[in-house]
């Protein structure tokens, strides 16, 4: 169980993963030493691991999902399919389900042609076992980690605006080793790279401001917090903000994955819920408010999350 302080050095982790023990323990109302220790151990359960959130646009890259229905693969080999996927240098997330689809993967591509070769290996190597599959461009994501640990989301999306830069070999080098640990201290990165922690510094604010780093944030372990529901709605004449809005309030809601070119639906709404029962509730709720303008296209449950918002190393070829 998670107690009051754990909740605090999570959210703050959450916001800012970077955020030094020192100041972390100040916020917290802890000593520097109590800090590292809850962390430690909040890492041998809650924490996968923490996460650098990169502009993939700004870096000339795209996001898109894929939804693959397997047919007659037995657990050893859809594990030796999953141990492909894992590897695979274009790919930031994948989920198994429950439902129609079995995986759920996110790819990252440079062009459309780049995404035709990606899905036709992908393909090749499921083999025998692919049976269909289903890809959309995501538009937004929607992410409120936050409500994970029993908190309300209270943020609001600001416009910036971002000075350009261009990345040298030299800032790819630092986003790569960033991106497998967001918490990486100044010195070890002075260290892997051969340069001063002030030369870092710069480097990394100036991505910043350039908002190809959007920000450092930490994955958490699903598992021990309840089961993902994600419900598939097509949308009728909504009003698309309010519901925006009724989302980033909602309890339950921890994501809305809004899609481009796909024909079946336009959002796919992510929920936290102990049970199908909540869950149950959850949707009529939803389309009790909004009626016949949400219409419900499918549902699935994830059962296991193999990989998540980790930048896949081809980003930094």
């Amino acid at each position: 169980m998670l107690d009051l302080k754990d909740k605090k050095i999570l959210l703050e982790l959450l916001n800012n993963s970077r955020t030094s023990s020192s100041q972390l323990a100040k916020k917290v109302g802890l000593s520097r030493e109590v800090t590292i220790y809850r962390i430690e151990k909040l890492k041998k359960t809650i924490i996968r691991h923490f996460y650098t959130l990169l502009n993939l646009e700004k870096l000339g890259f795209e996001r898109y999902s894929c939804f693959l229905q397997l047919k007659g693969i037995s657990p050893k080999e859809e594990n030796e399919f999953m141990k492909y996927l894992m590897e695979h240098k274009f790919i930031t997330f994948i989920g198994s389900n429950v439902g129609k689809w079995n995986i759920i993967l996110d790819i990252i591509v440079k062009d459309q042609k780049h995404l035709k070769e990606l899905l036709e290996q992908i393909k090749n190597q499921a083999g025998k076992f692919f049976e269909s599959s289903i890809v959309y461009a995501s538009l937004e994501l929607n992410y409120y980690p936050d409500k994970l640990i029993g908190l309300k989301n209270t943020k609001i999306k600001i416009s910036k605006i971002y000075k350009e830069r261009k990345l040298d070999k030299i800032d790819k080098e630092i986003l790569y080793l960033l991106t497998t640990d967001s918490r990486i201290e100044y010195a070890e990165l002075s260290q892997k790279m051969s340069m001063s922690a002030n030369a870092i510094k710069y480097r990394l604010k100036a991505m910043e401001d350039a908002g190809i780093i959007e920000g450092y944030s930490v994955s958490l372990n699903f598992d021990l917090l309840g089961e993902i529901y994600v419900a598939q709605f097509k949308f009728d004449s909504i009003d698309e903000i309010k519901l925006s809005e009724y989302l980033r309030k909602h309890e339950k809601v921890i994501f809305e994955d809004r899609c481009l070119g796909n024909e079946n639906w336009d959002a796919g709404i992510g929920f936290l819920c102990k049970d199908s029962k909540e869950f149950r509730k959850q949707i009529l709720e939803l389309k009790q408010i909004f009626g016949s303008n949400l219409k419900l296209h499918d549902i699935y449950i994830t059962s296991e999350i193999y990989k998540d918002n980790i930048a896949p190393e081809g980003i930094f070829i």
